[in-house]
């Protein structure tokens, strides 16, 4: 069992079991993010090219 996993069992009463639940639901989550960041920055950039287009 690595050591903050340990570490959050003995302090916060949590089982290990629950905190393997919850960091496999984040990483879901956070691959989520990513992608809807990433799709964020293409709509950025395509607008800021057809914005600059326009002012040619």
């Amino acid at each position: 069992m690595p050591m903050s996993i340990q570490a959050a069992e003995e302090n916060l009463g949590v089982p290990a079991a629950g905190i393997a639940l919850i960091l496999g639901v984040d990483r879901i989550l956070d691959m989520s993010r990513s992608a809807i960041d990433v799709a964020g920055e293409l709509v950025a950039c395509l607008l800021m090219a057809r914005w600059q287009q326009s002012r040619r």
